[in-house]
């Protein structure tokens, strides 16, 4: 995401004890009486900030008792009803957005100590975390809209790294299908950017976990509502030990949502040794799209921040120095 200048709603989500969540222009709206009391006074330890925070439970399947949780920060400094709305998603599959995509990678803050934070201007980001069935998302979707209406209608992005890069491409199919043929959705979905890149600072990973199972950590995030025994934890193995859902290819749905016109950026980090961006290159190589703007560099502070191709339907962006 440091190629992306644009602040944004982030929304991040996760399966189970799930997660959601989001960053957006701060809004004069008034906000519904579920959404005010999902809001976050202040996180234990947490700077002085300028925008709004929320955070909760969105039941998904009511018999089956699922529910996916939410983090959605509000962006500051932009006008209130033009900031898009993205979520996040991370992959594993079975870690977690609010864990990793929060707290380590894109969220509003970045650790200093143990207990310190540092305040960071939020970007758009949206994260769902361990197995996300597309139906299950989409519900959550369309239940968190009735939340927060105020962002109904509002241009609406799916990005995620790593894993997601089934999930981001698998939700965006299913947002895309269920507006076929509507004048006006309330999920104005534009277009989705997977296998955004990152840094990795291991001390983050002890420092969230533990800071996640404080329980007036949990309080004020409004989780964990069930009393749950056992440890929050960043990655779930079970999930990813009995995963199942790994199709060959997700080249098939971008060549149907190619074809549907939505805007695809594909963010590779040069030194990623887990997607590499050689497989990155050879799989967009595979759609044989036309090519519109050959290979160039985009700067960030006067330095080389990486390179760019665009092609008909699709924009590769990489980054360079930025791993997995």
């Amino acid at each position: 995401m440091a190629a992306a200048t644009v602040l944004a709603a982030v929304l991040a989500m996760s399966c189970c004890c799930c997660v959601a969540y989001a960053t957006t222009a701060a809004t004069t709206t008034t906000v519904t009486a579920a959404a005010e009391s999902d809001r976050i006074n202040r996180l234990p330890g947490q700077p002085p900030v300028n925008f709004s925070m929320y955070s909760g439970y969105v039941t998904v399947d009511a018999a089956a008792g699922r529910a996916l949780f939410y983090w959605l920060m509000e962006a500051s400094g932009v006008p209130a009803d033009s900031a898009p709305l993205v979520l996040w998603l991370n992959g594993g599959p079975g870690c977690s957005s609010v864990g990793y995509g929060a707290m380590e990678e894109l969220g509003a803050f970045r650790w200093r100590t143990c207990c310190s934070w540092t305040h960071q201007p939020a970007l758009a980001t949206p994260t769902p975390t361990p197995p996300m069935i597309s139906h299950d998302s989409y519900a959550f979707l369309i239940n968190w809209l009735e939340r927060f209406p105020q962002y109904k209608y509002r241009d609406f992005y799916i990005a995620g790294e790593s894993y997601a890069g089934h999930y981001v491409p698998q939700l965006s199919r299913v947002v895309y299908r269920n507006n076929k043929g509507t004048e006006n959705p309330t999920l104005n979905f534009k277009g989705f950017m997977p296998w955004l890149p990152r840094g990795y600072d291991p001390c983050t990973e002890l420092y969230f976990t533990n800071y996640y199972n404080l329980p007036e950590v949990q309080e004020a995030f409004h989780a964990n509502v069930t009393g749950i025994p056992y440890a929050w934890i960043g990655c779930s193995d079970p999930i990813y030990e009995y995963w199942e859902d790994s199709p060959r290819s997700m080249l098939p749905i971008y060549r149907e949502l190619i074809s549907a016109g939505l805007r695809i950026w594909v963010f590779s980090g040069d030194t990623d040794s887990v997607v590499p961006l050689t497989a990155t290159r050879y799989s967009i190589d595979a759609l044989s799209l036309p090519t519109i703007t050959k290979w160039y560099p985009w700067y960030y502070d006067e330095e080389v921040g990486g390179w760019c191709q665009v092609y008909e339907g699709l924009t590769l962006v990489t980054v360079r120095g930025a791993g997995h």
